[in-house]
């Protein structure tokens, strides 16, 4: 990625979507992504196409989401303990790869109607939430707008986020922007990352879209900081690991 912050500070959540179809070339580049990613992590990544079924009528989206066609389904083995991480991790940085392509994404965690995604669910598997994709018209939705007035300004200072014994290196703070810019579950951003004896790790709480939350925020401190994360509660993060 050429320019990790430009492209983190472009992501924005985006729930209104226009019929402009995801080109072919755009599209392969998502392909080959989801593969070299589910190769990397035992995930079941997959990309849907014609996928509104899910985000129908108000009973499960309630209005949340409109014109959505294509979404990522985030599905993994249930028996893996680290399954939801993965999902936060790897799908971030399939998000990011899509900001890239000039697309939209939002992550949805319960907004939508899993009986009606056109997914692939073998045995002992399960969809973990969605990620949906597309063009985007030019100016937020009313919607969007009220949303977005809502979790303005109410992001935690990089301060909040981490814990330290001692003044960290540069690069720490590059990878705590970096954190700060990450996406979460109604921007509670649960996760904190802690130096302490020249060691980085991070924590947060048990419930599983914290794991989500905690997968994402570690893929924008690698990103940010130069260097790759351990996976599971307290992750040490090594530097100049390569993050993917």
């Amino acid at each position: 990625m050429d320019d990790i912050f430009d492209t983190m500070r472009t992501r924005v959540s985006r729930r209104s979507y226009t019929p402009t179809p995801i080109p072919a070339e755009a599209e392969a580049k998502l392909l080959d992504t989801i593969q070299y990613l589910n190769n990397k992590s035992n995930l079941h990544i997959q990309f849907v196409k014609n996928g509104e079924a899910a985000f129908k009528g108000f009973k499960k989206s309630y209005g949340m989401f409109t014109g959505v066609q294509y979404y990522f389904a985030m599905v993994g083995n249930k028996s893996d303990p680290l399954m939801y991480e993965k999902v936060g991790y790897y799908g971030e940085y399939l998000v990011l790869v899509a900001t890239e392509l000039g697309l939209g994404t939002c992550w949805v965690g319960a907004s939508f109607d899993k009986e009606a995604c056109k997914c692939d669910i073998f045995a002992n598997e399960e969809i973990a939430c969605v990620i949906t994709v597309g063009y985007t018209p030019n100016s937020l939705s009313s919607r969007e707008k009220l949303i977005a007035s809502m979790v303005k300004d109410k992001g935690k200072p990089v301060e909040d986020l981490c814990d330290y014994d001692k003044q960290p290196p540069e690069w720490f703070w590059k990878g705590m922007e970096a954190v700060r810019l990450a996406p979460s579950a109604r921007n509670r951003q649960p996760v904190k990352i802690k130096y302490y004896n020249d060691v980085v790790y991070a924590t947060t709480g048990e419930f599983n879209y914290n794991k989500i939350d905690m997968g994402i925020a570690k893929l924008h401190f690698a990103l940010g900081a130069g260097g790759s994360f351990e996976l599971g509660e307290n992750g040490r993060f090594i530097k100049d690991a390569e993050a993917i």
